[in-house]
């Protein structure tokens, strides 16, 4: 279970879309390989 972000981080993500759009791909690609390894 990776570590919560911090308020600060959290912050700079939401200012960031290129980081959102990194986070939603990297859930996506996790949960993929999370149901068929």
């Amino acid at each position: 279970m990776p570590a919560l972000p911090t308020s600060a981080e959290s912050g700079a993500m939401v200012a960031s879309p290129k980081n959102i759009m990194i986070a939603d791909t990297t859930i996506k690609y996790t949960s993929l390989t999370m149901i068929d390894p």
